[in-house]
């Protein structure tokens, strides 16, 4: 015959009470129910701020690809004569909200050039 030493539980865990479970087998099953169910919440939550991450990876690297077609383009330059802006407004949005400048000097000066190269420092900076 085998021997049964009593055990005292560390915690305040009464098996026969958790749940209802009338065995320590249960009791642990459920145990491990919960468990899995915890560890599926971590990583569903982890997943969920990869994919923050990543949309605000993504949003960074359309601002910066734009800012670079800007610099490119005769378009860099943020206002024509009569003040018009020829960069988007959604453009220059996105840009103030992620707490940069729009370079917004007159065309064809090294200022100009200058500062949407810090433009798109920054925002390369940004993206890690």
């Amino acid at each position: 015959m085998s021997q049964v030493n009593d055990v005292t539980a560390s915690s305040n865990v009464n098996f026969s009470t958790f749940t209802g479970a009338r065995s320590p087998q249960l009791a642990l099953a459920l145990l491990m129910l919960e468990l899995a169910d915890t560890n599926k919440k971590a990583a569903m939550d982890g997943i969920k701020d990869i994919e923050d991450q990543q949309a605000k990876k993504k949003e960074i690297a359309d601002v910066l690809n734009q800012a670079r077609e800007y610099r490119a383009s005769d378009q860099r330059y943020t206002k024509d004569a009569g003040g018009q802006p020829y960069t988007s407004p959604d453009f220059n949005k996105k840009v103030e909200d992620m707490g940069f400048t729009v370079p917004n000097t007159p065309k064809d000066t090294d200022q100009n050039k200058a500062e949407w190269d810090k433009l798109i420092a920054q925002l390369q900076t940004t993206m890690g």
